[in-house]
């Protein structure tokens, strides 16, 4: 365990503390404090829950309850604090599901228990890859156009080796971006956002009712030249995941990998599975909780991606939603 670890159980704890005296915004403030993605899912929020709840802080429960899902934390008690075996935990996902409360880290999880003990059906009615799983042509005159736009911003990118995204440069905010080219390729990507939310809404996958009106898309440019990778993760605070393809790789190597959780033995029970190789104009649909990777690319070769996220309400809103005043939390 790294020193950043007890350093986020230590602001969360001091957060319930002050929770429990009432001081809702310097509260909820030391658990942002301590939330990142990749130690947020060992803090024990469910468990929080329960103790601010049974003191008779519902509305401090609740605005903790509303920003850790947000920020993708998992907020189940059994699975997350006690350890308890799938049998135990998997109704109380359930039951949260139920009762609308979710987020793509707590739907990995919950899939990961239903492969487990062998609910092969459940995992494929929640993996839904003919509804939730697309891939889309776009014009590929364009995306040489987009290719070079995003080129051209490699340098301002930072080079990344962090979890998921190893040996890469990262260009952020290209959703923000007023270049004319990136700005036709997101309206195309809001297009087929929009499109793919309305059909799942619509249908009756278990998360429909739960799949937010308020949607916000974010993007970024990720490019590697020799042996950059994204390792395998989901994307915790998100609803969906898309990445774009300017440019294939005549080098070979780079193929977008989906599938589930790793047993342990090289297997994925029952998980959707399959490969995408990159080519000029193609769009990748998938829902957040979706566990991918890549593969390197070959040797000289150049991989290039626009990829985003698209959330639920704004931080800004959620606070609003928790009854906190966000211009005092670092949001």
């Amino acid at each position: 365990m790294t020193d950043a670890a007890p350093r986020a159980e230590d602001e969360a704890n001091a957060g319930l503390m002050l929770l429990m005296q009432g001081a809702l915004e310097a509260g909820l403030a030391h658990y942002l404090a301590g939330f990142s993605v990749e130690h947020i899912q060992r803090l024990p929020i469910g468990l929080h829950l329960h103790l601010l709840e049974n003191a008779g802080r519902r509305d401090e429960a609740n605005a903790l309850r509303v920003l850790s899902v947000r920020k993708g934390a998992n907020v189940a008690i059994r699975h997350v604090a006690l350890g308890a075996p799938p049998a135990e935990a998997i109704p109380e996902y359930e039951a949260l599901f139920a009762s609308g409360i979710a987020n793509a880290r707590m739907v990995d999880e919950y899939l990961g228990l239903l492969s487990a003990v062998g609910r092969t059906d459940d995992l494929r009615r929640w993996l839904a890859p003919d509804l939730l799983f697309r891939t889309i042509q776009l014009d590929a005159d364009f995306a040489q156009k987009v290719e070079a736009a995003v080129l051209a911003r490699e340098e301002q990118g930072l080079r990344k080796s962090l979890r998921a995204i190893q040996d890469m440069r990262r260009v952020m905010d290209l959703h923000r971006d007023p270049d004319p080219v990136l700005r036709r390729l997101f309206a195309t990507l809001t297009a087929e956002m929009e499109d793919y939310f309305a059909a799942w809404r619509a249908s009756a996958h278990p998360l429909a009712p739960l799949v937010p009106e308020t949607l916000r898309m974010s993007g970024w440019g990720l490019i590697a030249r020799g042996k950059g990778i994204v390792a395998r993760h989901i994307h915790p605070r998100g609803w969906m995941t898309g990445v774009y393809y300017p440019n294939a790789i005549p080098q070979g190597g780079g193929a977008l990998c989906v599938s589930g959780k790793d047993e342990g033995d090289g297997a994925a029970r029952g998980w959707f599975e399959t490969q995408v190789e990159p080519r000029p104009g193609l769009l990748v649909l998938m829902p957040s909780f979706y566990t991918h990777w890549t593969e390197p690319p070959a040797e000289g070769g150049l991989r290039l991606s626009v990829a985003f996220d698209v959330r639920g309400l704004g931080a800004d809103e959620a606070a609003a939603m928790a009854g906190v005043d966000a211009a005092r939390l670092p949001l």
